[in-house]
C-alpha cells in the first residue's frame, strides 16, 4: 500500500510543480513553466498581415521550432527536436502532446527532465489562419549529448539481456512473464522518490530503480524488442501497461506484483495478481481509472491465448474447495515457487479462503502441511480481485 501511494503522491506532485526533478506531467495538462508565457494577442498586427477574419497573431521565444500537426509524423519529428535538446517546440492544429505520448517514443526519452505546455487558439506571425496552437518548452537533465548514446547502448544490453531468456518459440503470454518477472528481479521501487531517472527505462534498466513509470517503460521498451506491443497506460496517478494479445483489452502492472521482499535465501518474491486483467477488472482497483495512454485499441491480435495469470496456469477457483487449493499449492511448490497463490472466481468462495486465516490460522496451515508445507510464511489478501497470497520461508 505504501508503494501504491507513493504512485499517487509522484503523478501529483508534478500537477502541482512542473519543476520536481525528474517529474512528467499527466497528459492534457496545460500549465506555464516559469519564464515562459506566450504574449497576449497584439490589437493591431503588422501592416503587411492582412487576415479575412481574425487580426490577432501570437510571437513565440527564439529559436523556437515549429510542426504542422496535419502531418502523422507529428511524434516523430518531436522525437528528433528531443534527441537534438530543442528547448521550445510549438505544435500547430493537434491535439495536446501528454505523458503517454512521450512513455511510447524510444528509450521513453529519458533525457527529457520535464516539460510545460500552453495551449491557445491563434496564428503565428506571417499567418493569417487560426489554429490550435501548443507552445511547449523541454528541460533536460544535465547529461551530455554523447553520454544519452551511450546511455541508450546500457540500456539495450540490460534489455537484451533480459529478451535473451525468452525462447525462440514463446508465444506471447511466456514473454510477458517472462519479462514480468525478470523486471521485478531486477527493479527496486524508489519509495524515497529521489534517485535519477526514476521515471523512465534508464532508471528502471539500468541504475535498478524506478517508480511506476520507470517499470511501465520498462516492461514496453523489452517486449518492443520481442515484436510485441505492450503501451503504456495512464491513470491520474498511475502508470502500467496494455498488451495487444486478443480481441479485448488486457493489461499488466509490474509495479503493483512487486512486493520489493525476498525470503531468507535472497529469493524475490513475484506476485502475478495483476497480470493480464480485463479492463473491468483494473478499473475496480484503486489508482486504475484509465485516463490516458493506450486504452482504445482497434486492431488486437486475433489470437485466443488466456493472458489472465492465473486462468492460464490453471490457479482460478471456480467454487471453494480445499482438495483444489493443496493441488494449486503442491503444484506451485514443486515449480521452485516461494509464493503460493489461487484466485476465487466470486467474492463467497474468497470469503471461505480467507476464513482459513481466522484465529490462529491452523485451518490454512493444514492444507498447507497437505500440500507439502510446514513453515512460517507470510499471507495477503486481494479483496477486489479475490487473490490470496502466501509467501514461504519469510527473512524474519
Amino acid at each position: 500500500m505504501v508503494k501504491k501511494l507513493i504512485c499517487l503522491m509522484i503523478l501529483l506532485g508534478t500537477v502541482l510543480s512542473v519543476s520536481c526533478s525528474g517529474g512528467y506531467l499527466p497528459p492534457n495538462t496545460t500549465v506555464s513553466v516559469p519564464d515562459f508565457e506566450i504574449p497576449d494577442p497584439l490589437e493591431t498586427p503588422p501592416a503587411q498581415i492582412t487576415a479575412p477574419v481574425d487580426t490577432s497573431y501570437y510571437a513565440v521565444p527564439d529559436g523556437t521550432y515549429v510542426i504542422d500537426g496535419n502531418k502523422e509524423s507529428v511524434l516523430d519529428e518531436l522525437y528528433l527536436l528531443l534527441e537534438k535538446k530543442a528547448e521550445y517546440v510549438c505544435v500547430k492544429n493537434y491535439i495536446p502532446i501528454g505523458l503517454s505520448d512521450i512513455c511510447a517514443m524510444p528509450y521513453s526519452v529519458f533525457w527529457l527532465d520535464d516539460y510545460g505546455c500552453k495551449t491557445t487558439v491563434g496564428h503565428l506571425m506571417g499567418e493569417t489562419v487560426d489554429s490550435p496552437i501548443q507552445l511547449y518548452r523541454f528541460r533536460y537533465f544535465d547529461d551530455s549529448y554523447d553520454d544519452i548514446e551511450k546511455m541508450k547502448e546500457e540500456i539495450d544490453i540490460k534489455a537484451a539481456e533480459i529478451a535473451s531468456l525468452v525462447p525462440e518459440d514463446a508465444d506471447v503470454f511466456e514473454k510477458a512473464l517472462i519479462v514480468h518477472d525478470e523486471l521485478i528481479r531486477r527493479v527496486t521501487f524508489d519509495d524515497s522518490v529521489s534517485l535519477p531517472h526514476i521515471y523512465d527505462t534508464y532508471g528502471a534498466l539500468v541504475n535498478g530503480d524506478a517508480v511506476c513509470s520507470g517499470y511501465a517503460c520498462a516492461f514496453s521498451h523489452i517486449m518492443d524488442m520481442l515484436g510485441e506491443k505492450c503501451p503504456i497506460v495512464l491513470s491520474d496517478s498511475h502508470a502500467w501497461n496494455s498488451i495487444q494479445a486478443r480481441t479485448s483489452e488486457e493489461f499488466i502492472d509490474v509495479t503493483w506484483d512487486d512486493p520489493d521482499m525476498k525470503d531468507k535465501k535472497g529469493k524475490d518474491y513475484i506476485e502475478h495478481a495483476y497480470f493480464g486483467l480485463t479492463r473491468e477488472e483494473v478499473e475496480k482497483t484503486d489508482f486504475h481509472a484509465i485516463e490516458g495512454g493506450a486504452d482504445s485499441y482497434t486492431d488486437y491480435v486475433a489470437d485466443p491465448i488466456v493472458m489472465n495469470y492465473y486462468r492460464h496456469e490453471g490457479y482460478m477457483a471456480e467454487e471453494y474447495d480445499t482438495k483444489f487449493l493443496i493441488s494449486v499449492f503442491k503444484k506451485q511448490l514443486k515449480s521452485g515457487s516461494n509464493v503460493l497463490t489461487v484466485r476465487f472466481e466470486n467474492e463467497e468462495d474468497f470469503l471461505k479462503a480467507k476464513a482459513l486465516f481466522d484465529g490462529d490460522g491452523s485451518s490454512m496451515n493444514r492444507i498447507l502441511k497437505k500440500a507439502g508445507y510446514k513453515k512460517m510464511y507470510y499471507y495477503s489478501f486481494d479483496d477486489v480481485l479475490h487473490v490470496v497470497c502466501i509467501n514461504i520461508n519469510p527473512d524474519l
